[in-house]
């Protein structure tokens, strides 16, 4: 007996000697880890450093494609290029040195450098000591102003709420009380619920300044459900458990402002009032309810999408003209937002232009209707008998409180003060006005459907037949439906407007067949990916479309718009190149189904002293030409934004790049005085248009001061070896993505519109929304 106790006290004696170890060589672990983390965060890696140093020195953020192993790579690669420093190790610490080289190569002065109290720059040279993580820090933001697109990089204070490891973020993004940012490369864990100040480049962390303190307020979180002292909460679009003693109440689906000390939650301020109504304005500052008028935003607003997985929305997403969010108000201002119930599309909210489409503002509208008229405004009503002229003009004192709202039951109202091609138009549905500070927009609220009666007519010769009046009224409605959540003209309370820049509304009138074919495709819309496509579609094409790359979009993201021959001839040109291109616009084939309309061909000559002062009339014109589609090339042949205004005479055209269905993405332009690069579509067809010159058609000639399409060429003409001009050839009318509806005409005859919508759009269904 006494041997089994001796035998029972050796194997306690070994056990509790096994886990003292254990215990030991756990906490020498974590020692050791915590000393390399802190070693690791008091220093500068040249990975980490040549990642500020990039995205200070480029105008795309997105101009770096990290590689998955070595994410360094390209960032090191800028650097050691453009000479900002010199190192062998991307794991290595920047030294003194380093820091000396990179304010030589920017050409910071010692006294700028002084100025910042970081020492003088002189004695760094030659100074291999590690340099200490704040210094550089400090340094950097001091000489943001040498870099290209340092005033890019911004500090911003923020409270790290979620990472992959305590979160289900995604690989290396963090969510933060400021929004998402990817942070490759850096360790930020032990920042989660403190507050910090960071530097970013856009959604991009660079680097974490310093600690501001170990607590975290998280305005506008999602509490999900709380059970048993467990609390699940979405912090801006990821979700964390928390332990919580005694909460008080239902805190369960409810927003609130979350307050973290120490790791440990401290309080919960839930957010119960709830307002509900039709938004009919949203702007960055404020939304306009139905019954509430406009209330004023939280600068720390958020949706929540309980439709989708709680995904995270901003003011941005919020949806005029519908009522499916319930808003959270505090302290007098919506603070958040709660998607209840999934969009329905019903009706849609178009702005009624002025006469030739030319704006949006009135000083004063007049109406009339052959029945009685309801006017109605936050705190009176009026009836209007059939057939009197209702004027209001923009400082009416029932604008004073909202909007003014006219209906009728009976008959349509007529707008007076505008001209479309039929004369003065009528419209179904409500007319709502509301005031601005340059005068009343006017929006008419319909029925999609009813709205379709409209469009297919104004955008499509109703001549066409009914078959290809289908592929209108399915593209027309499938556009209308993603503009529900465009938000261009939330401010004003509108999707749309009734102009060319969205879908030609109410320019004609309704006609038999264009309704057969609104009814016989009733709910049909084209569907790609579980998405309703947005269906661009233009008048004529040069025998091609061509893909998004035009506008400056990456074509695999939007593989629907792919380039295909518009032609009976099934034979596919690549025409990226110039030659190709030049060789097919400068021949024409009766395959083609645009081929015989007016635009499928076009040219124009500019004599030289034309085209020069035309060029940089259009380059000071910063509504035809936007300052951010213009570049030069510096001294290591890199095109960098400049915002050229003249080149003087122009000397040569060079196109640099095009889609491979032949369209312009990037032009350059040689003069006299300045070499100008010109990218995007737009930019290229308002640059080289020239009201001077004639534009010589397939059946006449027109002016236009904007080229019918990118699809062309641009050929110096020289006599005698002097140089006399330039002749632009080229062809189709529109930006060529999407569907042809003059090519449509002729397809009709051989295809069913379900058929010529697969056509131009690659990958679709045609399939019917039922709301």
């Amino acid at each position: 007996m006494l041997k089994f106790i001796e035998s029972m006290n050796d194997k306690v004696q070994l056990l509790i000697y096994i886990l003292t170890l254990t215990f030991l060589t756990t906490l020498v672990i974590l020692l050791d880890t915590t000393i390399k983390t802190k070693t690791q965060n008091n220093r500068i890696t040249y990975a980490q450093a040549s990642k500020m140093i990039a995205y200070a020195s480029v105008e795309d953020d997105d101009y770096f494609i990290e590689d998955d192993k070595e994410w360094y790579k390209p960032y090191t690669e800028y650097v050691l290029i453009n000479n900002y420093m010199e190192f062998e190790n991307p794991n290595g610490y920047v030294t003194y040195n380093d820091v000396y080289k990179l304010c030589s190569k920017l050409g910071v002065g010692e006294d700028y450098f002084d100025k910042f109290g970081s020492g003088l720059l002189n004695e760094f040279e030659n100074n291999e000591k590690i340099v200490p993580a704040e210094i550089f820090v400090s340094i950097f933001k001091s000489i943001l102003f040498f870099f290209e697109y340092g005033d890019s990089v911004k500090s911003v204070e923020m409270c790290i709420a979620g990472t992959p490891s305590n979160s289900d973020a995604k690989a290396w993004q963090m969510c933060t009380s400021k929004g998402t940012y990817s942070f490759t490369g850096l360790i930020v864990q032990p920042y989660v619920d403190k507050t910090v100040n960071a530097l970013v480049r856009d959604d991009k962390l660079l680097c974490i300044e310093n600690v501001v303190g170990n607590y975290a307020d998280y305005n506008n979180v999602w509490i999900m459900s709380c059970d048993n002292n467990e609390m699940w909460v979405n912090f801006y679009g990821v979700e964390r458990e928390f332990v919580i003693n005694n909460p008080e109440g239902n805190i369960s689906n409810n927003l609130a402002d979350l307050h973290i000390s120490n790791g440990k939650v401290v309080s919960v301020d839930v957010k119960s009032d709830i307002i509900k109504g039709k938004v009919l304005s949203a702007s960055e500052t404020y939304i306009e309810l139905e019954g509430y008028g406009k209330v004023e935003l939280d600068e720390d607003f958020i949706m929540y999408d309980g439709t989708n997985e709680t995904k995270i929305k901003t003011a941005n997403d919020i949806v005029i003209g519908y009522d499916i969010s319930k808003f959270i108000v505090a302290r007098g201002k919506i603070c958040g937002a709660i998607i209840g119930e999934e969009l329905k599309e019903d009706n849609i909210r178009v702005i009624l232009k002025t006469t030739g489409f030319k704006d949006i503002f009135y000083d004063s509208v007049e109406f009339k209707s052959s029945s009685d008229v309801k006017i109605t405004w936050s705190d009176g009503e009026e009836n209007v008998a059939a057939g009197q002229n209702i004027t209001i003009n923009k400082d009416d004192s029932r604008f004073n409180n909202g909007r003014i709202i006219l209906h009728s039951d009976k008959s349509e109202i007529t707008f007076c003060s505008v001209n479309r091609s039929q004369g003065n138009p009528s419209y179904e549905g409500d007319i709502e006005l509301s005031v601005y500070d340059k005068g009343i927009v006017v929006i008419n609220e319909i029925n999609i459907e009813n709205y379709l009666k409209r469009v297919v007519p104004s955008e499509m010769p109703v001549s066409f037949g009914v078959n290809a009046l289908k592929c209108q009224a399915v593209c027309a409605r499938s556009y209308a439906y993603t503009q529900l959540t465009n938000n261009y003209y939330s401010e004003y309370g509108a999707h749309v407007d009734d102009s060319v820049s969205y879908q030609v509304y109410n320019n004609t009138l309704e006609n038999e067949d264009a309704n057969k074919a609104i009814s016989d495709t009733k709910g049909e819309v084209l569907y790609c990916n579980g998405e309703v496509v947005k269906t661009y579609y233009y008048s004529t094409s040069c025998g091609y479309t061509t893909d998004v790359s035009v506008w400056g979009s990456n074509p695999d993201s939007y593989p629907m718009y792919s380039s295909v021959r518009v032609s009976g001839n099934t034979e596919f040109l690549n025409l990226s190149s110039n030659e190709s291109f030049e060789k097919f616009i400068t021949c024409m084939d009766e395959n083609d189904y645009d081929y015989g309309f007016d635009l499928y061909r076009w040219n124009m000559f500019q004599d030289i002293t034309s085209f020069s002062e035309n060029i940089n009339s259009k380059l000071k014109n910063t509504g035809l030409i936007n300052p951010s589609n213009k570049y030069v090339c510096n001294d290591n042949n890199e095109m960098v934004s400049k915002n050229v205004t003249s080149v003087g005479n122009v000397n040569n055209v060079e196109v640099i790049e095009r889609t491979t269905g032949g369209a312009i993405v990037t032009v350059k332009i040689v003069g006299s005085e300045e070499t100008v690069i010109i990218k995007g579509e737009s930019s290229v067809r308002n640059l080289f248009g020239n009201s001077n010159a004639t534009l010589n058609t397939v059946n006449g000639t027109r002016q236009t001061d904007k080229l019918p399409s990118a699809f062309c060429i641009v050929k110096e003409v020289y006599e005698n070896g002097i140089l006399k001009g330039f002749n632009i050839v080229g062809g189709g009318y529109g930006h060529g993505i999407g569907m042809s509806q003059n090519a449509v005409k002729k397809m009709s005859e051989i295809f069913n519109y379900d058929e010529i919508l697969k056509y131009f759009y690659k990958g679709v269904e045609v399939v019917k929304k039922t709301n």
